[in-house]
């Protein structure tokens, strides 16, 4: 029995769970087939008793039960069986077909490394037909190249042969001409001999021109130097004139705005005559006045002083222009002492 168990557990499996199908199945209808307390009709209190008297007791029915069909579970036994059987069946057919194919599949390996070992054989035979062409490829380069060289050998010689003939001729002709060129040579020694004396007196005649030319140009740069030198120094005190006729311009333009100052100005209470400052006024282009600083004023200048000083400028409020445009400054600065 336990072989059995062990050599086909899927039916042990399948065959126990039928049996406690079925035995639950009995089991069930037992516990719900009605009782013979359950079979009486229910009958209301107020007719218990004429109905007891009127109805005769019925009679209990006997217990239904069931029995388990043998045939059945030996049916489901022997399916189950056959289906184990079929199980095998099939897997024996596919452990065939896995043998068939292993079979199959080793015969193609063998094919397979029988067609590698022809293709290796065709290639070992086509890598030494290779190699039997490379050599006799490399034979004839190497005649080729031995041809090549005796032509070029040959046609050297030719060549030595007719640059030899054509150097005999071109020394027979070299020849010639140096015998031209010698009676030549003496012809043009007697031209060159009258030519150099014609030549060395016209040098002579050239260097006596050229010592005058020197002496002419040395002349004309003594006499643009002078005249560089006297326009320089006309120059110098052209600029030396301006300059002292714009300072002097100068002056008379500070002095008129300091006078314009004292014109404006209001001579304070205990003021010492020797007071003085100098006064910094700042201007636009029109001459107004921008801005007005008190500065370096000395020991006599107190403060009274300085601020009679700025407030004249400030009547002024505007500067007289400058004689020159050159003149102008934005900044003018003077000593003012009233």
């Amino acid at each position: 029995m336990i072989r059995f168990v062990l050599k086909h557990p899927l039916a042990t499996f399948f065959s126990l769970l039928l049996h406690g199908g079925l035995a639950a199945t009995v089991f069930w209808l037992y516990l719900h087939t009605p009782s013979e307390r359950e079979q009486v009709v229910n009958i209301p209190a107020d007719q218990a008793v004429s109905e007891q008297t009127t109805k005769p007791v019925e009679v209990m029915q006997p217990m239904r039960t069931f029995t388990v069909d043998a045939d059945l579970v030996q049916q489901q036994l022997q399916k189950i069986q056959q289906e184990e059987l079929e199980k095998q069946r099939r897997a024996e057919q596919l452990r065939q077909q896995a043998e068939a194919e292993k079979q199959r599949l080793a015969e193609l390996k063998r094919q397979q490394e029988k067609a590698r070992q022809q293709a290796l054989a065709a290639q070992q035979a086509a890598e030494a037909a290779r190699k039997k062409a490379e050599t006799l490829k490399q034979q004839q380069e190497a005649a080729r190249q031995k041809l090549l060289a005796e032509q070029q050998r040959a046609q050297a010689l030719k060549k030595a042969a007719e640059e030899a003939a054509r150097k005999k001729a071109e020394a027979e002709r070299k020849a010639q001409e140096i015998l031209r060129e010698k009676q030549l040579a003496e012809e043009r020694k007697r031209q060159l001999e009258a030519e150099l004396k014609r030549k060395a007196e016209e040098k002579r005649r050239l260097e006596e021109a050229a010592q005058k030319a020197k002496l002419e140009e040395a002349r004309r740069r003594q006499q643009a130097l002078l005249q560089k030198q006297l326009l320089e120094e006309q120059q110098r005190r052209q600029q030396l004139l301006e300059r002292e006729q714009l300072s002097k311009l100068r002056q008379l333009y500070i002095s008129e705005i300091a006078a314009k100052v004292r014109e404006n100005w209001r001579t304070p209470v205990k003021v010492n005559p020797e007071a003085a400052c100098e006064l910094q006024i700042t201007q636009d282009k029109t001459g107004k006045i921008l801005s007005v600083q008190v500065l370096n004023c000395n020991a006599y200048a107190d403060r009274q002083f300085k601020v009679a000083a700025e407030r004249a400028v400030w009547r002024t409020a505007q500067l007289p222009p400058p004689p020159n445009e050159a003149l102008f400054e934005r900044v003018v600065r003077f000593k003012f002492k009233p």
